[in-house]
């Protein structure tokens, strides 16, 4: 049975019984239900993140677009059927219980008979090549594959590598309401993050001006000791620490004062051994609270390369409350 079917079951059953054991299990079995629809998040990230680049890229804009809006519009009513459940409201839970039910059917709907028919006809193998390599890193819903057993023949194709248009061919077999969104599709993008001389890295490709403009504008203080316990890096920009060039190279037991020496020697070089991954400390500075990590850097095989140093001054992120989306328009 279908999440839509499901919650529309439970919620007519809660509402409708009047066996009070019988309601019991409805409402036990509704609120596991939404806690369980909280994880459609993973499902709706990979559709984001995995193959509307795909279609956006060959100029099939308007279905990510719409898609995007229907699956804000399921989380915010398992967000507010959850809200209902946490209340008791009866009237309230049938009324966004029946929201949820049909906006999870209507998506099924769309992704079944649009969005998945038009990436099986547009996607290469090349193409689910690149969306397998990165499944993981994005996540699941309800269930990870147990082993995988697809070996593509080609390397991973990326959409920003797609350089021709949607052939003929292909238009022929996409969905008749993808195939009217073609004659409105913007241009095939061509644009190549590669470019500029920009250094290629395992999640993107960046350039040493952008390099050094994000490290100056993060909110956070960045050091990097590397493998001979040299100071060898800092963030540019307004710091917690004070830092200068002239420490550049330094020991990093000469760059602390020396009765935390010994605590940041024993913490290096647990990391360096592999026994910790991870160092955390908060301390009040001038009225304010900062909150510092250590991280080991190592290679895939495990070979210790560094420590990089996080300083955070958190003061006003401790002030903060409720929530506040990027449609509030407080600023």
């Amino acid at each position: 049975m279908e999440y839509g079917e499901k919650v529309s079951l439970y919620v007519t059953g809660l509402t409708n019984s009047r066996d009070d054991v019988q309601r019991g299990k409805y409402l036990e079995s509704l609120r596991e239900l939404v806690k369980e629809l909280f994880s459609l998040r993973n499902h709706f990230a990979k559709v984001q993140m995995l193959l509307f680049p795909y279609l956006e890229r060959l100029g099939l804009t308007a279905v990510p677009r719409v898609l995007w809006t229907k699956q804000d519009q399921v989380m915010h009513t398992v967000k507010m059927l959850y809200t209902a459940l946490m209340k008791g409201d009866m009237q309230e839970i049938r009324k966004e219980g029946l929201k949820v039910s049909n906006a999870l059917i209507d998506m099924v709907f769309r992704e079944n008979k649009i969005l998945f028919p038009t990436a099986s006809v547009l996607l290469k193998e090349g193409d689910w090549a690149a969306i397998a390599s990165e499944m993981d890193s994005v996540g699941y819903f309800k269930y990870r594959p147990v082993k995988k057993v697809w070996k593509p023949l080609v390397p991973p194709r990326y959409p920003y590598e797609i350089t021709e248009a949607i052939p003929d061919r292909d238009i022929e077999s996409l969905p008749k309401e993808v195939k009217t969104l073609l004659t409105k599709a913007e241009t095939p993008d061509t644009y190549s993050p590669t470019q500029n001389d920009r250094l290629e890295f395992p999640t993107g490709f960046l350039s040493k001006e952008e390099i050094n403009e994000i490290m100056r504008s993060v909110p956070i203080d960045i050091s990097f000791i590397d493998k001979d316990d040299r100071l060898i890096y800092y963030s540019p920009g307004d710091r917690v620490f004070v830092r200068a060039k002239t420490a550049l190279g330094r020991k990093v037991d000469h760059c602390h004062p020396p009765r935390s020496v010994g605590i940041v020697k024993r913490i290096i070089e647990e990391f360096r051994k592999g026994r910790r991954n991870k160092a955390v400390f908060w301390l009040r500075i001038n009225g304010r609270l900062i909150y510092i990590t250590y991280i080991p850097g190592r290679r895939e095989d495990g070979e210790y390369l560094g420590t990089v140093e996080v300083v955070q001054d958190i003061t006003d992120l401790k002030k903060i409350e409720g929530e506040k989306g990027f449609w509030s328009r407080t600023d």
